[in-house]
């Protein structure tokens, strides 16, 4: 059964028409995001998006969030932040490092991150940052690749590639920097100040073949 509708898939498509597989992987995330993560985030008024990338990601969670959210955009690469500027969707974008975010403390009353921080090469400092910017009993929505990504990929036999090359070109490709267990993000947010409350699930092995 297709856990998310055709019509969202052809509405991520419009954003990325040349890139069926990442628009496959975004349709599951964002349809389980919308439905377990954003319910939390409706009275939110103030909310950054870490790592936001061209915008494209918050165009299609914008109106399930609060009509009156201020949203907040950063992302490192200026070439995104330009694009994620055009987008509508921010009061303002922000270029540079999430290690160091020229907002207030507190100010936040939630914090979005889609698929970035397996990416994050100083993940401790971000996460510190991040704790630094989130309001008391404020809320931090975060998607990452599961410990068990790499089991869930059947791997290019046919090409004679072992499991582990495979995973490691993948990982390579991808740049992804970590795999970390669900006791690992518990300990490493707590040190940030954040409690971990939930961890869902939503990438299926077959899925992840697919993808």
């Amino acid at each position: 059964m297709t856990p998310f509708p055709l019509s969202f898939l052809a509405q991520i498509m419009q954003g990325a028409l040349f890139q069926p597989a990442t628009n496959y992987w975004r349709a599951i995330e964002l349809t389980v995001l919308i439905e377990k993560g954003l319910p939390f985030l409706k009275e939110a008024h103030s909310l950054f998006d870490l790592g936001c990338g061209d915008g494209e990601i918050m165009r299609l969670l914008r109106p399930h969030l609060s009509a009156k959210a201020v949203v907040t955009g950063m992302d490192i690469d200026p070439a995104e932040t330009t694009m994620a500027e055009q987008s509508g969707v921010y009061a303002q974008v922000l270029c540079g490092s999430a290690d160091s975010v020229p907002l207030p403390s507190e100010s936040q009353d939630a914090i979005i991150s889609n698929s970035v921080l397996e990416h994050v090469a100083p993940i401790e400092a971000v996460l510190r940052e991040s704790g630094r910017l989130l309001k008391k009993n404020g809320w931090f929505v975060a998607t990452v690749p599961a410990p068990d990504f790499h089991a869930c990929l059947k791997g290019s036999w046919c090409r004679g590639v072992l499991h582990d090359a495979y995973c490691h070109e993948i990982d390579k490709r991808l740049v992804h920097l970590r795999y970390w267990t669900r006791e690992e993000w518990m300990a490493q947010l707590a040190q940030a100040g954040i409690t971990l409350t939930d961890c869902i699930p939503y990438l299926s092995q077959a899925e992840t073949r697919r993808w």
